[in-house]
């Protein structure tokens, strides 16, 4: 989601990294309970990517692509009519 388009009460935990391929990542946790809330990197300026388990809206979203295919549990049913990718898609 674009950062501006959420509300955020109260002040997140956050952790930094830098990942393998030199993309820098802050990760935002629930400053109470630890929950992790979203991530930021620095690929996608100015984008959030929230945990889906925080929507409460769900009739609103819709997948649009499966990614991580090449990681997922056998159990994990995918969409076919969705586009699938084995990692994040650059």
């Amino acid at each position: 989601m674009r950062e501006g388009d959420i509300a955020v009460t109260g002040t997140p935990k956050t952790f930094s990294h830098s990942s393998k391929c030199r993309l820098d990542h802050d990760q935002a946790f629930c400053s109470i309970c630890d929950t992790p809330l979203f991530t930021q990197n620095s690929a996608r300026a100015g984008m959030l990517v929230i945990r889906a388990g925080l929507i409460n809206e769900h009739e609103e979203f819709a997948p649009k692509a499966n990614v991580y295919t090449s990681r997922k549990m056998k159990a994990t049913v995918l969409d076919d009519t969705l586009k699938a990718f084995n990692k994040m898609p650059s």
